[in-house]
């Protein structure tokens, strides 16, 4: 295939995932999504540039940390050090409801 990539819509036809897509079909996505739900990548804050609502979960927020610019609310770090995959899932929800999506969507992710 030249120019285009397809992108898959995995679970539910109402997520789409970015990963694996050129930054400029991510771009679009984002754009085009209610909101962007993902690690701090250029990504998020792309989506945050182009005035989108994002959830990115962060290793810390320490001076200095990349927090999505001027949101630093809408960043989740982990309780107790070790990563992003210490963020429990409720925690994820509860942000991801702020931002305009219901729990039973995002548990279908």
């Amino acid at each position: 295939m030249t120019g285009f990539q397809t992108c898959a819509l995995p679970i539910s036809e109402k997520f789409c995932a970015a990963a694996g897509q050129s930054l400029l079909v991510s771009a679009g996505l984002a754009q085009l999504a209610k909101l962007t739900l993902g690690g701090d990548s250029g990504l998020g804050h792309l989506a945050v540039a182009q005035g989108k609502r994002v959830v990115m979960l962060m290793m810390h927020k320490n001076p200095g940390a990349c927090v999505p610019f001027q949101h630093p609310d809408w960043s989740i770090v982990p309780e107790q050090p070790g990563g992003i995959r210490e963020i429990a899932v409720d925690t994820v929800i509860t942000e991801t409801a702020k931002a305009g999506l219901v729990a039973a969507d995002v548990r279908r992710l």
